[in-house]
């Protein structure tokens, strides 16, 4: 009985699933739980991109951005129309990149999507990934922002590494992207500051004037 609880548990997380718990001062886990949202519980249906944010004192989730869909406690979700994100990204797989970030009277929110590409130098295809951004409006009923390009594109420029198995032989590359997994307005010099990863592999801090951000973006 016993074995047959670990193999239910492990098939709930042989796809990607959201866990989230406590840490202790330490930096270690002491408690988690999958939250039962969407097909969270679902084994073989993948859940990943959520991004917690507080609204007011109450903790909200961004789950999913086509359409926009923002869920609260006591079943206060709330579905956004975003149909207009699809003049950038097409038709091809859209996420969450980062929770809302309250800038004044709006939020901004960063997005991604991803394509296959070949690559006729070397003959390989490519994961490669986009960042977008938009901004709500205060009370979060309509997007009234958006950005008409990529903002970040991943890039063959940036190193790839390879993932491997267990005895290290190489299994395929990395995907491009330079994207943002975290990210906060600076209310005393008036920026945004984000913690980007480039290709999954390296990491490191960007800043820059929210008005070189908001520049960016055209009304809806």
């Amino acid at each position: 009985m016993v074995f047959k609880r670990i193999l239910a548990k492990h098939a709930l997380v042989n796809q990607p699933k959201v866990c989230v718990g406590r840490l202790d001062e330490y930096g270690e886990a002491v408690d988690c739980l999958y939250p039962p949202i969407g097909n969270n519980l679902e084994p073989g249906k993948p859940e990943k991109n959520w991004c917690f944010f507080s609204d007011e004192g109450k903790l909200k989730l961004l789950y999913s951005t086509l359409p926009i869909e923002i869920k609260g406690p006591g079943g206060e979700d709330k579905v956004i129309d975003s149909s207009s994100l699809k003049q950038v990204v097409g038709e091809s797989p859209t996420f969450n990149s980062t929770a809302p970030i309250k800038i004044g009277d709006e939020w901004l929110v960063f997005f991604h999507w991803k394509y296959m590409i070949h690559d006729s130098l070397s003959g390989r295809n490519y994961l490669l990934y986009h960042l977008g951004a938009y901004t709500l409006d205060e009370k979060m009923t309509k997007i009234t922002r958006q950005c008409t390009e990529a903002l970040f594109s991943g890039s063959l420029h940036d190193r790839v590494i390879w993932w491997t198995d267990c005895v290290g032989n190489p299994v395929s590359t990395q995907p491009l992207c330079v994207l943002p997994f975290g990210g906060c307005y600076v209310e005393e010099d008036d920026t945004i500051e984000l913690a980007l990863g480039v290709n999954d592999s390296f990491m490191g801090i960007f800043k820059c004037p929210l008005v070189n951000i908001l520049g960016l973006l055209e009304t809806v």
